[in-house]
């Protein structure tokens, strides 16, 4: 009885450590709050104005199809809170804001390779810790591969439930500084012609406008998360990495 009570325990120890041994469970230990982080791919500096002059012009566009993806609420009151009038009319405004929204949706949290061993490292384990189990548990060599089969299996739907899931947004900003001064603007582009050749055109002019571009990329990392759950993180990133230019 005692010799039997034993070899439960043990049975029990091994199927203890093929759980924590499975990269899903790793996962989800690992991966269980949710971590925001934001980047912008150059700094943008912008001359201070006194209160009076901080006033702004936003134009947001959304080009994804996450149509209800909005930041543009957001912005505003972001803006106004550092108290900048916000203008309905560019042509009076200090500053212009143009933001485009490229991307939103799930992304790669890990490489290829590190995506297919995590995968095959938990469902390998799991067999071998279930041959343990079943060996002590009766000693012959059928319910050895029973174990290994069952603690194979066991392994691969943990990690199949359990995804480590990022979901980021993409967003090219655009900001236009009212200039005292002219400022000499020059435009070029490449248009395709066929599959081999190409025109290239330019043009030169005059402006009022000191223009500054950088990208936005903003990420969501956490187990199983759910695209509705990282929208709304994803939005206040984008905001207040945004906002904090001004």
């Amino acid at each position: 009885m005692i010799k039997q009570h034993i070899k439960s325990v043990i049975a029990l120890l091994f199927t203890g450590i093929f759980l924590i041994s499975c990269a899903g469970t790793t996962t989800a230990i690992s991966k269980r709050n949710l971590s925001t982080e934001n980047k912008m791919s150059a700094s943008v500096f912008l001359d201070p104005l006194p209160p009076s002059e901080r006033t702004i012009y936003i134009q947001a566009r959304n080009t994804t199809d996450q149509s209800g993806f909005n930041i543009e609420d957001k912005l505003i009151g972001a803006l106004r809170a550092k108290g900048y009038l916000i203008e309905n009319d560019p042509t009076r405004a200090n500053y212009v804001l143009q933001v485009n929204v490229l991307s939103v949706g799930e992304a790669n949290a890990q490489t290829r390779d590190e995506m297919v061993s995590s995968g095959f490292g938990g469902a390998l384990t799991g067999a071998a810790v279930g041959a343990g189990t079943g060996a002590l548990t009766s000693g012959h060599s059928d319910a050895i591969i029973g174990g290994a089969l069952a603690g194979a299996a066991v392994g691969m739907l943990v990690d199949a439930s359990i995804k480590d899931v990022t979901y980021s947004v993409i967003t090219d900003v655009q900001i236009s500084e009212r200039s005292s001064a002219k400022v000499s603007q020059t435009t070029s582009s490449e248009l395709k012609q066929g599959t081999s050749g190409s025109t290239t055109t330019s043009s030169n002019s005059e402006t009022d406008w000191q223009r500054y571009q950088t990208r936005v990329i903003s990420s969501a990392n956490k187990a199983n998360l759910k695209m509705d759950k990282a929208v709304p993180v994803l939005a206040d990133g984008i905001t207040h990495t945004v906002a904090g230019i001004f």
